[in-house]
């Protein structure tokens, strides 16, 4: 994951900065589909890690809990970060602490007290 990270801030300009070029754009969409499964493939090859490691397990079932408000927010916090005309290395932390932070709150007010309400039919 960091390594997708790293590449991605490092390839950022040249994709902004050509992003009218049909080539750039395959290159671009070639660039997140390969980085999409490799990011798959290591949690693949580091699920052993979330047997033994508490901490590892406690952030992922957070995380996968926070998908859905994750899921609904993620381009409303990207347009809003987007016209903040900062640089690509502050907007990325930026990005994803108020996506985390927004996550949060929606999961913990809305989401929870809403499946807390839904009948169980087992």
């Amino acid at each position: 994951m960091v390594i997708f990270i790293s590449t991605f801030l490092l390839s950022y300009k040249f994709f902004t900065l050509n992003k009218l070029d049909p080539d750039v754009r395959f290159l671009f969409i070639l660039f997140m589909q390969i980085s999409s499964g490799l990011t798959l493939f290591s949690f693949i090859l580091s699920e052993p890690l979330f047997k033994y490691s508490q901490i590892i397990k406690k952030i992922s079932l957070l995380i996968s809990q926070q998908t859905y408000s994750i899921y609904l927010f993620h381009l409303i916090i990207i347009y809003i970060v987007n016209k903040s005309d900062l640089s690509v290395y502050l907007m990325t932390p930026i990005y994803i602490s108020l996506l985390f932070l927004i996550s949060t709150l929606i999961y913990n007010l809305f989401e929870k007290p809403l499946l807390k309400l839904r009948p169980n039919i087992t």
